[in-house]
């Protein structure tokens, strides 16, 4: 059987320089065969969410492929923010969870500034994750929550010549 990992996470004191939108684009771009959700709180009510954005996966995915990806992002999306302003704490927060009380979490530019040190982790921790047991009626219940809710919007694909 696939096991299925959420991966979420958001784009961590940028202050504005990088927009979700444009960070979802990229990734979804990177990896064509994952489904990216974008948080769109309901108007007029107040969110505290530390995750901006989540996707689905099997843990039968390339996981190097996936975390390839997410650093190439960080790469262009974060790591110029760090670059221009040494002082700035921009990151790239990164949460990989079964169920609620089964989860990792990663900060890139904060903890990992290594390409191969974040892969390795990235890497162990969805193997650990996906190896460990799992209530599938919860899962269910959990991505079909973001796959059928009015918040969690899926990202259409814009091919970019920038990338």
């Amino acid at each position: 059987m696939k096991r299925e990992l959420i991966l979420g996470g958001a784009l961590a004191n940028t202050r504005g320089a990088v927009s979700t939108e444009e960070f979802l684009n990229f990734l979804s771009l990177q990896i064509p065969n994952i489904q990216f959700y974008q948080l769109r709180p309901r108007p007029k009510t107040i969110t505290f969410a530390a995750i901006d954005w989540q996707a689905i996966l099997t843990t039968a995915a390339s996981i190097i492929y996936i975390g390839e990806a997410l650093w190439k992002a960080y790469k262009k999306f974060i790591k110029p923010i760090r670059e221009k302003n040494p002082n700035s704490s921009a990151d790239l927060y990164i949460h990989i969870k079964t169920e609620k009380e089964k989860s990792e979490q990663f900060m890139i530019g904060k903890n990992f500034d290594n390409k191969d040190a974040f892969i390795k982790a990235f890497e162990a921790s969805v193997k650990k994750l996906g190896q460990q047991s799992i209530n599938e009626k919860k899962m269910y219940v959990c991505k079909e929550e973001i796959r059928k809710s009015d918040i969690w919007i899926e990202v259409k694909r814009t091919p970019s010549t920038s990338i």
